[in-house]
C-alpha cells in the first residue's frame, strides 16, 4: 500500500484533467474551473491529513475515486455560484444577512445529521464510502 502523499500525487496526475474539463464545462470560465480543481484537491488533503480517515481504504477502486472526484467537483461549481451570488448583492443586502444559524436551526440540523447517518449506514458500501467522504 502506498503512502497518504503518492495516493494523492497519483490522483492528481489520473484525473485532473478530467476534473477540470468537468468544471470548465459548468463554469465556462478557466481560472474557476482551476480554483474548482484546487479546493477538491485541498479537501482531499485535509481528509488525507485525518487520522480518522484512511482516504486509500474508502477510496479503494478506481470508480469510487472517479465518483468521489465527479461529486465533489459539482459541489464545488455549485459553492461557486452561491458564493457569487451573495456577493452580486447590494451592501445593504449583505449587512443586514445573518450568517449565524440561531439556536432552534442548529437543534434541527443536529437532528437531521443523526438521521442522515442513519440512512447513510443502509447504503451499500460503494454509495456510502463517497457520502461518507463528501460529508
Amino acid at each position: 500500500m502506498q503512502n497518504e502523499a503518492d495516493f494523492l500525487e497519483e490522483i492528481y496526475t489520473r484525473h485532473f484533467s478530467m476534473m477540470w474539463h468537468q468544471a470548465f464545462s459548468r463554469t465556462r470560465n478557466a481560472a474557476q474551473a482551476d480554483d474548482v480543481v484546487q479546493d477538491v484537491f485541498q479537501t482531499l488533503v485535509r481528509q488525507a491529513n485525518n487520522p480518522r480517515i484512511c482516504l486509500q481504504e474508502k477510496l479503494s477502486s478506481d470508480q469510487k475515486v472517479k465518483a468521489y472526484l465527479a461529486v465533489a467537483v459539482r459541489q464545488g461549481c455549485c459553492y461557486l455560484f452561491r458564493k457569487e451570488k451573495r456577493l452580486i448583492g447590494s451592501l445593504d443586502e449583505t449587512t443586514l444577512v445573518d450568517d449565524f444559524p440561531t439556536p432552534e436551526a442548529l437543534t434541527i440540523t443536529k437532528f437531521e445529521m443523526a438521521e442522515m447517518q442513519k440512512a447513510t449506514q443502509q447504503l451499500p458500501e460503494i454509495y456510502r464510502d463517497t457520502i461518507v467522504l463528501l460529508y
